[in-house]
């Protein structure tokens, strides 16, 4: 069976990169059929999409946030997948639309929930703009500056989820029945086992890292001098979470490489 997509198409004007505030709407005008659906596409990728009922007249309207370079086609398709999943709608008539608008909101919010945090970085010092703008409101900051004063960069404070406008955190790292209760600095936890004794490394980090394309990793050394450091095996295993935060717990490896203990741990943030 052939589908047929209406499509709708922008192509991206802006002088650069840019982050931009995408609405688009659905309905039916024929109250007829399973329903169809409209997709919101950036280069041929979908990206989020609406389905309404086949009686629904009044329809979805959705905003979806996305960062795109000139050039870039934004596209809202109308299918015929209906709410059942299937692409046999029966009835034609469906309106769609899509709207672009450059300006965001404050604290921009996508439809699953999760804040959206444009990575652009047209000053090009290694911080997204928009983090930098909502913590400082300028681009004066960089990724090594430590306005706060409390002993982590910039960069270590975006992914470890820390506010780089004030000092802290100050309290202990806590996670109480899988929710992060209390954010505090990495540290090493220590608990007594029936015939042993567990060592591991807790910290915490946005749960975008990924979309930031920032990678964050613990290496271990015997005597922190250059070229002792080793990564750890432990992949991580997530025991906590927040709003756009999760924590990370690894195993403290007693041996290295090298034959030596491991006695100390570092936190590397890397771009991915």
């Amino acid at each position: 069976m052939n589908v047929h997509w209406a499509v709708r198409r922008w192509e991206v004007d802006t002088t650069g990169p840019t982050a931009l505030a995408v609405y688009y709407h659905l309905h039916k005008n024929n109250p007829n059929g399973n329903g169809t659906s409209a997709i919101i596409l950036q280069n041929g990728q979908p990206l989020d999409s609406i389905t309404v009922a086949g009686n629904d007249q009044t329809g979805l309207t959705r905003r979806f946030f996305l960062d795109a370079r000139p050039g870039d086609q934004i596209e809202v398709a109308l299918t015929p997948r209906g709410a059942d999943g299937s692409d046999h709608d029966g009835s034609d008539s469906s309106s769609f639309w899509m709207a672009i608008n450059p300006a965001l909101p404050a604290n921009p919010t996508q439809p699953d929930g999760m804040p959206f945090m444009s990575l652009i970085d047209n000053d090009g010092d290694g911080l997204p703009d928009q983090w930098e703008r909502e913590n400082f409101g300028n681009l004066d900051e960089g990724a090594n500056d430590d306005p706060n004063g409390n002993g982590f960069d910039n960069l270590a404070d975006l992914v470890l989820g820390f506010d780089p406008a004030h000092p802290g955190p100050a309290g202990t790292l806590t996670v109480d029945g899988g929710n992060l209760t209390e954010l505090g600095v990495p540290r090493t936890d220590v608990r007594a086992l029936p015939d042993a004794v567990d060592f591991s490394v807790l910290y915490s980090r946005r749960s975008d890292l990924e979309d930031l394309g920032l990678l964050i990793m613990v290496e271990f050394s015997h005597d922190m001098t250059p070229g002792s450091w080793f990564a750890g095996s432990d992949p991580g295993t997530v025991i906590g979470t927040a709003p756009g935060l999760e924590v990370l717990k690894i195993g403290y490896p007693f041996f290295l490489p090298n034959g030596r203990k491991a006695r100390f741990w570092r936190i590397v943030v890397t771009k991915a």
